[in-house]
This record gives C-alpha cells, sequence and structure tokens, in this order.
C-alpha cells in the first residue's frame, strides 16, 4: 500500500474538473477529498478532517455559497491552511487582487497539470513547519 503524502480538500463546480484533479493528484500520492457544492465541504470539515491544501475554484464560481471562502480564511482553525484559487480565462487580473490577502496562490483555467503538482508540492512544503 502506498502512503498517502497530504491531505488535500478540492472543491470543484464542474464535476469533470473535480474528477480529473483528484486524479491527478492521487496519482501522486496525494489523499484527496473533493466535493462540488460548498456545504459538503463545509460539512466534512466539522467532521474534524484537517486538510493541509485547499484547492479551489474561485470564490466568485461559488457566488451562491460565499461564506465558505470567508469562513475557512478568517477561522482560527484553518487560518493558516494554503489555498490555491482555480481561476477561470474570464475572470479578471484585479479579481485576484481582491483575494490575494485571503489566498495562497493562483491557478489559471485550463492548467498544465504539471503546473498544479508543482504549485501543490511548493505550497505544501513551504508550510510543514505549521505542521510539525
Amino acid at each position: 500500500m502506498r502512503e498517502v503524502k497530504s491531505s488535500i480538500l478540492l472543491l470543484m463546480k464542474e464535476a469533470g474538473l473535480l474528477q480529473l484533479t483528484q486524479y491527478i493528484l492521487n496519482s501522486k500520492g496525494y489523499g484527496v477529498t473533493g466535493f462540488t457544492v460548498c456545504y459538503q465541504a463545509h460539512q466534512w470539515l466539522h467532521q474534524g478532517n484537517f486538510p493541509r491544501l485547499i484547492i479551489m475554484d474561485s470564490p466568485v464560481t461559488f457566488k451562491d455559497e460565499p461564506d465558505f471562502f470567508k469562513g475557512v480564511r478568517y477561522s482560527g482553525i484553518y487560518y493558516n491552511v494554503p489555498i490555491l484559487v482555480c481561476m477561470s480565462p474570464e475572470e479578471n487580473i484585479t479579481l485576484e487582487q481582491d483575494f490575494k490577502d485571503r489566498t495562497t496562490d493562483f491557478i489559471r483555467k485550463p492548467f498544465n497539470p504539471m503546473v498544479l503538482l508543482q504549485k501543490t508540492e511548493a505550497l505544501l512544503t513551504r508550510n510543514e513547519y505549521i505542521y510539525a
């Protein structure tokens, strides 16, 4: 059995992109839990699960559920968990500035799987001291 590197919470509005991203991360040994609805991700967190990284669609994508992003970023429990936001090509650069203080990094869709893996590894490595 292969050792799981880290627990990642994946939140994508599109089921196909969620499955593809899960596959890419799982193939490199990451433990990934994915949801297409913020409420389900919120429940997963409240069950005592603690991700080492959150990868999610832009908060604008979840405009019907805006409190998830704010709740995670401003909570005392998850404040230090890095967030990688996947921005669609239509979202402009000013949106990145709006979320810069609450987001650790950005990646543009469609993204190269190698870039996703590089950013994932970099964010986990940069924050490993928090969990030591």
